[in-house]
């Protein structure tokens, strides 16, 4: 029996999904195949009805996704333990579709409050314009590499954010992957040193001191 390709734990679905292809309630079976050897084989299997040798039929093509199964366990691997910020959003509507654990930590945000809204709805960037600027920029070259931004945690606090990202194709739909480095204690460092740059400077234009610079080797 074709069902017999299934292993012992999912026959009884696979029975139901037969069942409901007959009804032409559905046209294509996501369960594993068993090999004879006991391992089991990813698969998606397309049916279709028709005829063979004048006897009514069902055809079928199981497609092996073993590698597609193995990337993306190695993605999922990668998204969920990376320290950046991660976060992966639908085009068409927007819609954030998951998030890593470094973007629950750092924004306070659980899976359940960001998933199925979109960063507008959740407030996470305080500018507008500056969220408009990242998706435009996607949107018309595909990818974007260190772009600076401002982001609102869930408690209020504002952090700063260094922005790469890119379109990716997850199943035949269009996503938008974003990942954010946590750069706000080096952007506090940089304006502690501009303002002592700064206050040197007013010091020195005030007492109308002198000053050069020289080669001591020469």
């Amino acid at each position: 029996n074709i069902l017999d390709l299934h292993p012992a734990d999912k026959i009884q679905e696979a029975r139901e999904i037969v069942e409901a292809m007959f009804r032409g309630e559905r046209d294509s079976c996501p369960l594993e195949l068993q090999h004879k050897n006991g391992s089991r084989i990813p698969v998606e299997t397309k049916v279709w009805f028709g005829q063979w040798d004048e006897q009514d039929s069902i055809f079928g093509i199981s497609k092996d996704l073993s590698k597609e199964q193995e990337a993306l366990q190695k993605f999922t691997r990668l998204f969920e333990n990376n320290p950046a910020l991660m976060a992966i959003t639908n085009i068409e509507d927007r819609k954030i579709t998951e998030i890593n654990a470094a973007f629950i930590n750092k924004l306070g945000y659980s899976r359940s409050e960001a998933i199925g809204r979109t960063s507008l709805e959740l407030g996470i960037f305080p500018d507008p314009e500056q969220f408009l600027l990242l998706r435009n920029t996607l949107e018309k070259f595909g990818m974007i590499r260190d772009m600076e931004l401002v982001v609102r945690c869930k408690d209020g606090t504002l952090l700063n954010g260094l922005f790469s990202g890119e379109v990716i194709d997850n199943y035949g739909k269009k996503h938008f992957l974003t990942v954010m480095v946590d750069i706000t204690e080096q952007v506090s460092l940089r304006k502690r040193v501009e303002e002592q740059r700064q206050k040197l400077e007013n010091i020195i234009e005030g007492t109308h001191l002198g000053t050069w610079e020289w080669n001591i080797k020469t």
